[in-house]
């Protein structure tokens, strides 16, 4: 590392940009290669001790390989110092020898060239590093910043030094519609409800059902409520945004993001809400981060954060039960990308618990980590791990999120869970009179105690307890 930053210090102020880039991503990969031998996690460990790797080639050949690749890029790296001396002689003497361009044709040859060979490195990498564990965040940093051509930010300081350099700029949004500050005397708890710029029925329908238990519950005392908002980003369609500033001027509960907005940029959008709740709730206890197909039982949330006030540097959740990268479909990702064969363990991304104290953390974890397209496994499992964060998930037969419900869900389903997903409208209808009728005592839960051997009804009014591990 020591080397690339010599590197761009001395390149910083030169002519020949391109160069370079092309100068330090190569001293970069280069240093990704021969920082292997040092660290035993490396993601080339398996060669260093002799494991078979999981390819149709012997550790033998993969070292040569890996030696090839490295001859390669060392000879691009001294052409491009090469490059870079004549250059400035040139700019020296004013004038440009026979068989030495310096218009944008050369320069665009030369990134031609580098491209081509940092293409045949990437193909030699994956193939070693593909089905072969997780390696930990900072290999995941290190091959990720090689493999993008990630540069540190200039004028960014990290929020914690400790986490890295930054190549990732979340600290400087703008929010073109926003919401006022959390309320200092009401801590408890700041709804983030994740929403897409269209979905105006869907926010609609979260206001006129558990939005309104939230009120409620907040009036009785049960739950002490430091604001909520939805949470979009930016749209092209001049229409659509002129319609989520009228919605934002009635019911002042819109956060928009200036950045764009869809499925794969979750990730960024997620650090878009944490560098806002940085600026603006930084006191609050707990931040319950939800979908808008998530309904929500409020008085459950309640009980949990009756128990769980006093948390520190854990966040809760539901596991996730396939941790295995999908080659194929909505949830894909290329073996270039991701070329391990499990994800770290992460939460299901539709519900989650963060208690106030690891949102700076988190934020500084993804300004020092290079982005992957799943807000889950990036800011649950990912950013949890460069944090120092504890994620506990739920287990017996309560839990923070339930997935797959019927249409019409049970007393004991609303008894068990604090949030759960949703499939249409009706279904969060029906999510909401159902949660209505048990409170009410007109539904009974009905559970087999086993220490008796008879069957128990459930006090709806009774306190409900969420283990986590």
């Amino acid at each position: 590392m020591a080397m690339v930053r010599w590197l761009a210090s001395k390149l910083a102020n030169k002519a020949s940009s391109g160069l370079l880039l092309l100068t330090v991503t190569a001293a970069y990969l280069i240093f990704l290669m021969n920082g292997t031998n040092e660290h035993e996690q490396g993601h080339l460990q398996l060669l260093e001790t002799g494991k078979e790797p999981q390819v149709n080639q012997t550790a033998e050949s993969n070292v040569k390989t890996i030696t090839r690749a490295k001859q390669i890029l060392e000879a691009n790296l001294i052409e491009c110092r090469n490059e870079r001396e004549k250059l400035e002689l040139c700019q020296r003497q004013h004038y440009t020898p026979v068989g030495l361009s310096v218009d944008e044709h050369n320069i665009v040859k030369h990134v031609r060239e580098y491209m081509h060979s940092q293409r045949v490195f990437f193909e030699y990498v994956t193939a070693i590093l593909r089905d072969t564990p997780y390696p930990g965040i900072e290999n995941y940093t290190r091959y990720s910043v090689a493999r993008l051509g990630l540069m540190p930010i200039d004028g960014v300081e990290p929020l914690v030094p400790e986490f890295g350099v930054v190549v990732n700029d979340v600290t400087s949004f703008r929010y073109p519609i926003s919401i006022p500050p959390c309320q200092e005397g009401n801590r408890s708890v700041f709804i983030a409800i994740i929403s897409a710029p269209g979905n105006f029925n869907k926010r609609e329908m979260i206001r006129q059902t558990w939005l309104d238990h939230l009120q409620n519950v907040h009036e009785e005392g049960l739950l002490r409520v430091a604001g909520y908002g939805f949470i979009i980003g930016l749209t092209e369609n001049n229409e659509t945004q002129r319609a989520i500033e009228e919605e934002s001027h009635l019911n002042g509960d819109i956060i928009q993001i200036g950045m764009s907005d869809f499925y794969r940029n979750l990730s960024l959008k997620v650090a878009g809400l944490l560098n806002w709740l940085n600026a603006n709730c930084f006191k609050v206890e707990f931040v319950l981060k939800v979908d808008d197909d998530v309904y929500v039982n409020v008085r459950n949330l309640a009980h949990f954060l009756e128990a769980h006030h006093q948390s520190n540097q854990s966040i809760f959740g539901s596991g996730a039960g396939n941790l295995f990268p999908a080659r194929w479909g909505q949830w894909n990702i290329t073996v270039e990308e991701w070329p391990w064969s499990q994800y770290p363990a992460y939460f299901f991304g539709p519900a989650v618990l963060m208690p106030g104290n690891t949102i700076l953390p988190l934020l500084a974890a993804c300004q020092t980590t290079p982005m992957m397209p799943f807000d889950d496994v990036y800011i649950t499992g990912m950013c949890t791990e460069k944090a120092g964060i504890t994620v506990l998930k739920s287990f017996n037969s309560t839990s923070v999120l339930a997935m797959g419900l019927p249409g019409i869900p049970t007393a004991c389903h609303v008894h068990h869970y604090i949030a759960w997903t949703t499939v249409s409208g009706n279904h969060m209808n029906n999510s909401h009179a159902a949660t209505n009728d048990f409170y009410r005592n007109e539904t009974q839960c009905i559970l087999a105690d086993e220490s008796s051997g008879t069957n128990r009804t459930i006090d709806p009014t009774e306190f409900v307890h969420f283990d986590f591990h």
